[in-house]
């Protein structure tokens, strides 16, 4: 288990909340991925290059990868603040 890196390709600001698309790459089942500069991930999409989508769980500005990865990159969405 390691906390990736992730890199932020692009952020939006909605209304309230903003939208944060990034990158994890070399992620693996179990392994987290911290949004340092927010501090609540209000809801989360993760999947493979391919489009396969990725289960994850939350809590407070951290992503836990818990669907079947091994050393892929990863690509997110989420809504944050």
């Amino acid at each position: 288990m390691a906390d990736i890196s992730e890199e932020i390709i692009s952020s939006e600001l909605l209304r309230k909340k903003r939208r944060v698309q990034f990158k994890a790459p070399s992620a693996s089942t179990n392994d987290t991925i911290t949004l340092g500069d927010y501090t609540t991930i209000h809801g989360c999409c993760l999947m493979k290059e391919d489009g396969t989508s990725v289960a994850c769980s939350i809590s407070g500005n951290v992503i836990t990868i818990t669907g079947s990865v091994s050393s892929e990159d990863l690509y997110g969405f989420a809504i944050v603040s």
